[in-house]
């Protein structure tokens, strides 16, 4: 079973849940077009560093709406957060 088939079962499988992955994981995934990035980083720590997935989603953590934003997400979405 190639890594993908096997993430995407966990995914899946532990939908709501959280986990980590190797970067080579997280890049095999990135090949489906439905999962999405969700970079939670602020701006200072975004300039710091090129962008790691150009049409990622950015909400910063410290964001005073940060909460209402995530809620504003489509919940059946598959998301790798940053």
């Amino acid at each position: 079973m190639s890594i993908f088939k096997d993430m995407s079962l966990k995914l899946k499988s532990m939908k709501g849940s959280k986990f980590d992955l190797t970067k080579e994981q997280a890049l095999e995934l990135l090949s489906d077009s439905n999962v999405k990035v969700l970079d939670v980083r602020t701006q200072e720590e975004i300039d710091k560093v090129e962008p790691l997935v150009e049409d990622a989603i950015l909400i910063d953590y410290h964001s005073p709406d940060f909460e209402a934003r995530l809620k504003e997400l489509p919940i059946d979405d598959t998301y790798l957060v940053v």
